[in-house]
This record gives structure tokens, sequence and C-alpha cells, in this order.
């Protein structure tokens, strides 16, 4: 569905399955990791980390969902290293953010992208989608949904969110809502 503009028109269906994909993740601890991914040492407990995963709006004004993010002290090596989190390396933003704007950056202009975005609720300004489109870190599988390519990272997040109808989830189940096997991820890192 694309307008006069060729802006597309947002489906209420994909909004909240995005919108609960992201405020699903709200408070959520990741908390595993198995070795050291610097030298594969013995590590324990050190604190946890919040990050923001996402910026959506509320009530017209921005709002930051935040995670917590387990960090680990190797005894062999002395470095500080981050439970299996959902970030890519060098990004501020959550994998599924990312991987929308990477799958909406494929088939439209990144101002559009933003502008699609916002109409959502979620926040990425245009430099940042341009980022996160050159700097793709795997391909993104994606289904078209009422005209916009959706990546399956947010996709299957939201439906987990919705289904489980608010009772928690964990960090594992989040990585693995989100296609990541959490004992797989050594390569993100």
């Amino acid at each position: 569905m694309v307008n006069m503009r060729g802006d597309p028109s947002i489906s209420p269906v994909v909004s909240e399955i995005v919108n609960a994909a992201l405020w699903g993740m709200e408070g959520i601890r990741f908390e595993n990791l198995d070795k050291c991914p610097y030298c594969r040492g013995k590590i324990r407990g050190y604190d946890f980390k919040k990050k923001h995963f996402a910026c959506v709006l509320s009530e017209g004004k921005p709002y930051y969902i935040d995670v917590a993010v387990k960090r680990f002290f190797c005894h062999e090596c002395g470095r500080l290293s981050y439970a299996y989190e959902p970030f890519y390396p060098g990004t501020r933003m959550g994998i599924p953010v990312v991987d929308l704007c990477v799958s909406l950056g494929s088939s439209m202009p990144f101002n559009r992208v933003s502008g699609v975005l916002k109409k959502m609720n979620v926040v990425v300004d245009r430099g940042t989608v341009r980022n996160y489109v050159n700097m793709q870190y795997h391909e993104e599988r994606c289904v078209d949904m009422f005209g916009l390519n959706l990546p399956f990272s947010i996709m299957n997040l939201g439906i987990k969110v919705i289904n489980k109808g608010g009772a928690p989830m964990s960090g594992d189940e989040a990585l693995v809502a989100m296609g990541f096997d959490p004992h797989k991820l050594k390569g993100l890192y």
C-alpha cells in the first residue's frame, strides 16, 4: 500500500508486532557467557550494564527501552566481556532495530526509512539508518508484509511477546526468538 507521494502506509498489524517486539524487551537481563571470548579462559560475574535496546515514541516523546547485560571478568587475561547480548558489534541499538533499518533501507531511501519507522513509533535518524545499511553483518531473512520488507528477527520476537501475553522472557529466549542460538553467537563477538 503506497500513497501518491510514494510513502507506504503502515498497517496496524505491522505496528503492533514491531512495538510488541521492542516493548517486550524492557528490562530483560542477558546473563550467560560460557568462556572468555578473548582467551577462552574461566570467567566470573562482574556487574550488569544497562544498555539502550531501542528508542520509541511514548506519548509523543522519545523513550529508551533498556536491557541489562551482565559483564564478566576473565581470571586468565584480566579482560571484561559481555554476556551474549542482542546487539551487533559497533551498534547502539538492538539487533531487530538494526535488521529493520537494513531491510527497509534495501527498498527505500534512508530518510523515508526514518519516516516509516517514526510512523511505527520507532526513533532512528536517517544517518543511523545509512550507517546500519552500510555495515550489514549478515544476510537478513525478510518477509513482505503489507508492502514492507520486514526482518524475521523483529517479526518472530514480536509474535513471541504477543503469544506470551506479557509473561516475562529470559535473555536466552529473546535471542532464540530473534533467530540466534545464544551458544552459537561467538561469531558475532
